[in-house]
């Protein structure tokens, strides 16, 4: 007798109140993506399917288009040349190429928009937090200007954006006596007199 086949929500499989697995064995499996954006989508590779980079190096001596999409990312970042052979070497078709170099440009641009903005932002947050703590220790300060903890009158206070870890939105405090000192909230870093390494 021929097995009919039927959608799970069919009317007589409601009427009977449950699910006969059956039926469910008699449906067909569901169709999976396979479009370019769903293989893209997949991500990176299983160890398995590593990207073979000898192959596109090959690639790029026998194929102008190949050696031009890879020149083009390339002149960008040196790294975006392994990006777009693992695109197109996933999808293995030279229709797809244009489109890959051009979604690898645009995705490293966007890239470089968002990590402008982030040191922007970084940039603004390490004023602030300075500023805040340069006008707290200006206002510590005596008409003197004599630091006690130091024992020396302070020459300048100026905001910290060095490369000391953990300073930088911090102070440095000049004092006269040539000796500088950064500091950031409970952090402290002392610099005697010629040691220009806090720069």
């Amino acid at each position: 007798m021929e097995r009919r086949k039927l959608n799970v929500w069919d009317d007589s499989v409601q009427r009977k109140g449950k699910l006969d697995l059956r039926l469910i064995c008699a449906t067909e499996p569901p169709k999976s993506d396979t479009g370019v954006a769903a293989v893209l989508a997949k991500g990176n590779p299983k160890p398995e399917q590593s990207i073979d980079m000898r192959k596109w190096a090959v690639l790029k001596e026998v194929d102008a288009e190949v050696r031009a999409a890879s020149a083009r990312v390339s002149e960008l970042d040196p790294a975006l040349d392994a990006i777009l052979a693992e695109k197109f070497l996933i999808l293995n078709q030279k229709e797809y190429l244009q489109g890959l170099t051009d979604l690898v440009v645009a995705s490293h641009a966007e890239k470089q928009v968002q990590d402008i903005a982030r040191a922007e932002q970084l940039g603004t947050a390490i004023f602030e937090s300075g500023q805040r703590q340069k006008i707290e220790y200006e206002k510590s300060l005596g008409a003197d200007r004599i630091d006690h903890q130091f024992g020396s009158r302070v020459q300048s206070v100026d905001i910290y954006a060095g490369s000391w870890a953990g300073l930088a939105g911090g102070i440095r405090i000049t004092l006269e006596d040539g000796r500088n000192i950064l500091r950031h909230k409970s952090m402290r870093r002392d610099f005697g007199v010629g040691d220009e390494s806090w720069k």
